[in-house]
C-alpha cells in the first residue's frame, strides 16, 4: 500500500472491490514465522541460543506492519487509489506469529475516500485514500529543547539492548541529536513490511527508556494520524527522523514524528502513543539482560524475597511471558486472575532463587528452569540448568510478596526445606488456643500488645515452615508441630531448627521463618 517491499503474502481469500454493490470485504489472514521469518527479529523476549520453541520468544507483528495490512485491505476494497494516511489506529492485542495465528480482517467503505479496517480482536483504524499524494508541507525546522550531542551511538541502541529488535529490523544508523523533548535520527530502510515506520517507533521507545527513571519499557498502542506525501523510500535508502514529545504521563507517552527523504517531508506522525509498562530499577535491568539479572532480593539467612513490581494486567503478562515456557503458560492461563498473581510471584521467586545460585558461573535465562506443583501443591523443579540438579525448594506467599528457600537433596538426614511469610497482625485468643500447646504458651510467655501479635505470628510461621519441610502441610493440626525450644531468633520443631526474622518494608511488617541449613 505504501510501496514497501513485501516479505510474504499473508492475505488470503477473494478480492472484493468496493462498489455500491459491495461496500465491504472480509478476509482470512494467516500469520506465522514460517511465512514471515523476519518476525522472529521482532520477538519481545531474548532466549538462549538455539532455544527450540519460537513461541517462548513471543514474536509479534509490529504495529507498523499492522498499519500496512490495514492499508493493503483498503486498497483491495477501493482499487486505483493511493494511501495518503491512516487515522485513529488502535492496537487491542499483540498479534503473535508463533504458534501460527489465523485472523479475520474486515473492511468497510465509510466515505468516498475512507475505509474502516479491522483485524478482529487485534487492531482497527481508518485508511485515507486519494487519487494522488498531496503536496508535502514545509520542513519543521523548530529546534528541540536543549539539543545536544548524544552520549551513545546508534549501534549501542541495539548492542546495549535499549531496543529489543533483531538485525532485520535494526534501521537506526545515526543519532544526530538528543534533546529534553525528543531526538533527531537517521534510519536506513529495512527490507521488511512496515520496517521504516517501525524504526520511527523504535526511536520513540528508545528516548523513553533512555531519558526516564521509571516505567521505562514503552510499546506502541495507538496512533492518531499518519500522513504520507509520496511513495515510500526503498530498502536501503536513508530517511531523516525527528521525534517531538507532546506528553510524558505516568501510564503513557505521546510523540509526533517527521520523516524526511530527499530534502522533503515524506511522512508525518501525529500523536503516536506508547504504553508505559511497570519497570522500576529492579525490573528494567532484568528485562534488558534476563540471562544475568534477577528481581528477587537475597536475604540474610539464605532465603529470597520477591515483590510484585508489576501492577497492571498488561505488565503482569509481560513478566509472565518473560519467566515461563509453554507448559507453564498453560497452567497460568487456566487460573483465575487472583490465582494468576500468586502463581506468577511464586514462579519468579523459585526461578530467581535457583538462578541466583548459578549466576556468576554462567548465564541462566528464566526459561531454562521449569517449575510445577506436586499433588500436595509443593513446587517441584522439573528442569534445571547444569549446577542445580540437586536443589529442592520451598515457597510461601502473602499478598504481593513471595519468599523462597533452597536446599540440597541428600545433604541432611531430612532434606526437606520449608519457608513461610505472614503479616504481623492482631491474633485472637481463639487463634492462640487453636494453634499453641500449653508448653508453647509457657515458652512464648504470652506477652501483651504488639509484642504478643509478633510472637504469635512467629509461632504460626515456624509451624507452617516445619510442616512444609516434612512435606505434609499443617493439615489442620498446628499443635502437632510443637515448638520445643527458642534460642534468640531460632525455634526448634522436632529435630529441626528454623530461623526467623522481622521484615519491615513499604508493604508492611512481616515475619519470615525458614529451615536453617
Amino acid at each position: 500500500a505504501t510501496n514497501l517491499p513485501s516479505a510474504g503474502a499473508p492475505v488470503e481469500g477473494s478480492q472484493l472491490p468496493g462498489t455500491p454493490e459491495s461496500p465491504s470485504s472480509e478476509r482470512s489472514l494467516l500469520i506465522s514465522v514460517d511465512q514471515w521469518p523476519w518476525v522472529m527479529h521482532h520477538s519481545f523476549f531474548r532466549q538462549p541460543d538455539g532455544w527450540p520453541d519460537p513461541a517462548d520468544s513471543f514474536p509479534v507483528v509490529p504495529l507498523t506492519t499492522t498499519l500496512e495490512l490495514l492499508a493493503r485491505e483498503a486498497c483491495h476494497l477501493v482499487p486505483g487509489k493511493v494511501v495518503v494516511g491512516l487515522r485513529d489506529v488502535r492496537a487491542l492485542r499483540w498479534i503473535a506469529a508463533a504458534p501460527p495465528n489465523r485472523l479475520t480482517i474486515t473492511a468497510k467503505r465509510t466515505g468516498l475516500d475512507e475505509v474502516r479496517v479491522s483485524i478482529d480482536g487485534f487492531a482497527r483504524g481508518t485508511v485515507v485514500l486519494a487519487d494522488a499524494y498531496p503536496t508535502p508541507p514545509a520542513l519543521d525546522r523548530r529546534p528541540l529543547v536543549n539539543e545536544r550531542m548524544p552520549d551513545l551511538t546508534a549501534r549501542q541502541i541495539y548492542d546495549d539492548r535499549w531496543a529489543f529488535h533483531g538485525p532485520e529490523l535494526q534501521g537506526i544508523v545515526d543519532i544526530e541529536a538528543m534533546a529534553d523533548d525528543g531526538l533527531r535520527a537517521v534510519i536506513e530502510v529495512p527490507a521488511v513490511l512496515g520496517g521504516l515506520l517501525d524504526n520511527a517507533g523504535q526511536a520513540i521507545g528508545f528516548w523513553i527508556s533512555y531519558n526516564t527513571t521509571h516505567d521505562r519499557v514503552a510499546l506502541p498502542m495507538a496512533v492518531k494520524r499518519v500522513s504520507f506525501f509520496g511513495p515510500a523510500p526503498g530498502a536501503g535508502e536513508r530517511v531523516g527522523c525527528t521525534v517531538r514529545f507532546e506528553t510524558i504521563a505516568d501510564s503513557y507517552a505521546r510523540a509526533d514524528a517527521e520523516l524526511t527523504h530527499g530534502g522533503t517531508v515524506w511522512c508525518q506522525i501525529d500523536s503516536w502513543d506508547d504504553k508505559r509498562f511497570d519497570s522500576d530499577e529492579v525490573v528494567f535491568p532484568m528485562l534488558l539482560h534476563p540471562e544475568r539479572e534477577v528481581v528477587t532480593e537475597p536475604q540474610a539467612g539464605g532465603w529470597y524475597l520477591v515483590r510484585e513490581r508489576w501492577r497492571s494486567s498488561a505488565s503482569r503478562e509481560l513478566m509472565m511471558r518473560r519467566y515461563t515456557r509453554a507448559s507453564e503458560r498453560a497452567d497460568y492461563e487456566s487460573r483465575t486472575p487472583k490465582d494468576q498473581r500468586e502463581w506468577l510471584l511464586g514462579r519468579v521467586a523459585v526461578k530467581d532463587a535457583v538462578r541466583s545460585r548459578i549466576l556468576g558461573t554462567r548465564d541462566v535465562y528464566p526459561i531454562e528452569i521449569e517449575v510445577a506443583n506436586d499433588a500436595d501443591g509443593r513446587p517441584v523443579l522439573l528442569a534445571v540448568p547444569p549446577g542445580a540438579e540437586d536443589l529442592v525448594v520451598s515457597l510461601a506467599h502473602t499478598d504481593g510478596l513471595a519468599a523462597a528457600v533452597l536446599g540440597e537433596a541428600g545433604s541432611t538426614a531430612d532434606a526437606g526445606v520449608g519457608i513461610d511469610i505472614e503479616p504481623i497482625e492482631p491474633r485472637s485468643r481463639r487463634f492462640e488456643s487453636m494453634v499453641l500447646t500449653a508448653g508453647e504458651l509457657e515458652l512464648i510467655g504470652a506477652p501483651g500488645g504488639p509484642q504478643r501479635d509478633r510472637e504469635l505470628t512467629r509461632a504460626w510461621c515456624v509451624k507452617e515452615a516445619a510442616a512444609k519441610a516434612v512435606g505434609t502441610g499443617l493439615g489442620g493440626r498446628p499443635k502437632q508441630f510443637e515448638i520445643s525450644a527458642i534460642d534468640g531468633s531460632r525455634c526448634r520443631v522436632g529435630d529441626r531448627w528454623f530461623d526467623t526474622t522481622i521484615l519491615e518494608i513499604e508493604e508492611g511488617a512481616y515475619v519470615v521463618a525458614w529451615t536453617c541449613p
